[in-house]
């Protein structure tokens, strides 16, 4: 394929919250096309109702010394800072371990330096952005009060203030006669408090607002309300359009190839949006193979069985799940694939030795799907303890 069917600066960003956008919108400043996907209506969620700081002050990680102890205390309040539901299960004790292993003075000194750097960062981003006079939003530094009510809370948060000066933000003790003069129209109870001059706050509805629009006006594509079911399908086919176009108005002959998966014709419970959208890859697929097939283009698909990448398995079958469900058992050959072996069976259908192949769907699994239809069938095994891990770990939100 030519660099003219497709953009080589083209950008696609997962997700519109205040990071995507952002992201967005230095992106579309060096040159690039970028199309912004989101699953919400781009309308709520964490960055339209934060507090909208910018806090070098929050330099301490939350695996700090003393949290794991504080922790046994907050796992049973769900209001907690830091609630994780309790449950006596393995791989959850694993965690904890490990958890606690961090909580450690060393780990804090390391990770406080990076956690500054990248809030300082974040900060000359947002004042570059508000210099833009497209921007009105709410953009204050007036720093942020720790405000404490007992001795003992004052005195943990000027240590913090001590730490952040070493590291070299503005922070400073303020006494209550202090705050008073500084905020004479509040009543705060308050006995003293840390005040970390170093932080800056804005108002993050009014910021994504104006952000959406400048973004819009730029030609930024932002496509709300999208899911994994139409980056899948709507992905392929826009991508399968632009360049079939490109070479039926070249007359340049192409081979389109597709990756499908076994139960794209079987279906699988589980993973309902990804057999939809596979199932219609592959009649999308089929259909060009007929239609495009007077044109010189070739039209096929590979449907492959497990062949497992740590990032994804690692994620699907978390923690001792990998054994208790080793894809390798369902194979009749008796093991997983290797990549080349999909690397070469790609190769050999976009060669011109398989010039007479058009239309079909090539499954390289070992037998898998004949064995039993429905690769992800078998998580009715799991119960409902070992789901709640699986979120878990992957960070699910409920």
């Amino acid at each position: 394929m030519s660099e003219d069917a497709l953009q080589l600066d083209d950008v696609v960003v997962i997700g519109g919250g205040i990071i995507g956008l952002s992201s967005a919108y230095y992106l579309n400043k060096a040159g690039h096309h970028v199309t912004v996907v989101d699953q919400s209506n781009l309308d709520a969620g964490a960055s339209y109702v934060n507090a909208g700081y910018l806090s070098p002050s929050h330099l301490i990680p939350l695996s700090a010394p003393g949290v794991m102890k504080k922790g046994l205390k907050w796992m049973f309040n769900p209001a907690s800072p830091l609630y994780i539901k309790p449950r006596f299960d393995l791989d959850f004790l694993r965690w904890s371990w490990a958890f606690n292993k961090s909580c450690n003075l060393k780990h804090v000194q390391k990770a406080a330096p990076v956690i500054r750097d990248i809030s300082l960062l974040s900060q000359e981003l947002m004042t570059d952005i508000k210099k833009d006079p497209s921007f009105t939003f709410h953009y204050q530094k007036k720093g942020l009060f720790m405000l404490c009510q007992t001795e003992k809370m004052l005195e943990e948060e000027l240590e913090v203030a001590k730490y952040a000066v070493e590291l070299g933000l503005a922070a400073k003790e303020v006494s209550r006669l202090e705050i008073q003069q500084m905020e004479p129209d509040v009543n705060i109870n308050a006995i003293g408090a840390a005040y970390f001059e170093c932080d800056h706050h804005s108002t993050p509805q009014e910021f994504m607002t104006e952000l959406k629009a400048y973004l819009t006006n730029a030609g930024v594509n932002i496509y709300a309300n999208e899911k994994v079911l139409d980056i899948v399908l709507k992905g392929t086919s826009q991508v399968t359009l632009t360049a079939g176009k490109h070479w039926i108005a070249a007359k340049q002959p192409g081979v389109l190839l597709n990756i499908v998966t076994t139960y794209a014709w079987t279906g699988s419970g589980y993973v309902v949006p990804s057999a939809a959208a596979k199932a219609g890859v592959l009649a999308l697929t089929r259909s060009l193979a007929v239609e495009w097939a007077k044109y010189g283009i070739r039209s096929n698909a590979i449907a492959p069985g497990p062949f497992p990448t740590e990032g994804a398995w690692s994620r699907l079958l978390p923690g001792d799940l990998v054994k208790k469900f080793d894809p390798a058992k369902k194979v009749p050959v008796g093991r997983v694939g290797v990549h080349q072996e999909l690397a070469n069976l790609a190769a050999y259908l976009i060669s011109d030795f398989s010039a007479y192949v058009n239309g079909d769907v090539i499954t390289i699994d070992g037998g898998e799907w004949l064995k039993g239809a429905g690769e992800f069938n078998n998580l009715e095994m799991i119960p409902q303890e070992m789901w709640d891990m699986m979120e878990a770990s992957r960070g699910k939100k409920p």
